[in-house]
């Protein structure tokens, strides 16, 4: 992941589309704390 191959994600366009509720509560749920994790816009839905 990185900004030069161009799959990097824009936190705040997630949060203006889903709500920074909605982004705060599937990272806690989803991803364990201290560890890397994989986002996939459509598990997130």
């Amino acid at each position: 992941m990185g900004k030069t191959l161009g799959n990097t994600l824009d936190p705040f366009a997630l949060v203006d589309k889903y709500g920074a509720d909605a982004v705060r509560y599937y990272f806690l749920k989803e991803i364990e704390c201290g560890k890397d994790g994989d986002f996939n816009e459509t598990s997130f839905c």
